[in-house]
């Protein structure tokens, strides 16, 4: 529509300056009229001339529109592909968003597993710490341990599983009525469990006690037998000596009767390692006993002896017993 405009106003534009480049008086006064025609003809000469030339400027504003479309379209698809681009960005963020925050969550985990472990190897420091003389205060509390190893006098060595086992039932009874001690009570069960299993096993350990009474001074000799795996046990001296080097439990108990304090010591070498004490009173029978577990060395030699004995006497019940744990 815009190029047929411009075509008409040309048009117009020629036709009116060649009308006024040709108005004079011998043209419009011909009687033949041939100066008019002449007119027109130039007229139309020149409206061919300007017919061309705007058909050249119309392809030259077709190619300039055509050239403006591709333009535009190029800038349409480079949008799109900015915009694409643009969502795919958008989208990787998004993504490394959420894998810092899930590596976040799991370092936070991290420093709360490091925590707890940190807080658990403090709690069994501590454990460790009391377990020797949790173990030891335990059987000095409770007196009913005197009768579990009176059977061991008695019975057969297939009994003394069961024994052990009424032991546990006893110890897991008192530390019910001990909170403080509760954290220990598995690890209490565990060390007689491996007592018990250690009863089972070709290991030197014997159980040597006392029938009738014993008021001499120095060594105390227990002459009677139950069992001496090995011939650890001399009953003749009442030492045992150690065939090999590894980690021995023994234990003492004691029964006497009279007035006044007799103490036990139990000795390595020379050198006393845990004693028990017994306590009569007014001619009644008093018993005492202990527990300990330590390393001892192929040759070395245990026994037991009198410290303090104020005319005592030991009665029938005096046991002493030994066996190896691990070498």
């Amino acid at each position: 529509m815009f190029i047929y405009i411009l075509i008409g106003v040309a048009l117009v534009q020629t036709v009116g300056g060649l009308l006024q480049g040709n108005n004079h008086p011998a043209t419009t006064s011909s009687p033949d009229g041939t100066a008019l025609h002449q007119t027109l003809g130039l007229l139309v000469v020149e409206l061919d001339k300007r017919v061309v030339e705007l058909d050249k400027r119309v392809v030259e504003l077709d190619k300039g529109v055509n050239d403006l479309q591709n333009k535009v379209a190029a800038m349409e698809s480079e949008r799109h592909q900015y915009v694409e681009k643009t969502t795919q960005l958008e989208q990787a963020l998004s993504t490394e968003r959420l894998r810092v925050e899930s590596l976040q969550q799991v370092l936070d985990g991290h420093d709360v597993s490091l925590a707890s472990i940190l807080s658990e190897n403090s709690l069994q420091k501590n454990a460790t710490m009391l377990l020797n003389s949790t173990v030891l205060s335990l059987l000095f509390e409770h007196e009913d341990l005197r009768s579990n190893f009176e059977y061991m006098k008695n019975v057969s060595m297939s009994l003394m599983e069961k024994d052990i086992s009424n032991m546990n039932a006893q110890i897991r009874r008192i530390l019910s009525f001990e909170v403080s001690l509760s954290g220990n009570l598995s690890h209490v069960q565990n060390v007689i469990h491996d007592l018990n299993a250690n009863f089972h096993r070709d290991k030197p350990g014997f159980t040597a006690y006392l029938d009738g009474s014993f008021q001499d001074d120095g060594t105390i000799i227990l002459p009677h037998v139950y069992s001496n795996i090995g011939s650890v046990y001399n009953p003749t001296t009442g030492i045992f000596a150690a065939d090999q080097s590894g980690d021995y439990a023994f234990y003492l108990g004691v029964e006497c009767a009279g007035n006044g304090m007799k103490l036990i010591d139990l000795l390595k070498d020379g050198s006393m390692v845990a004693h028990t004490a017994c306590l009569p009173k007014n001619g009644a029978t008093f018993y005492g006993s202990t527990f300990v577990v330590l390393h001892v060395e192929k040759g070395s030699k245990i026994w037991i002896t009198n410290s303090r004995h104020e005319h005592i006497g030991l009665t029938g019940k005096t046991t002493l017993s030994g066996f190896l744990l691990s070498n």
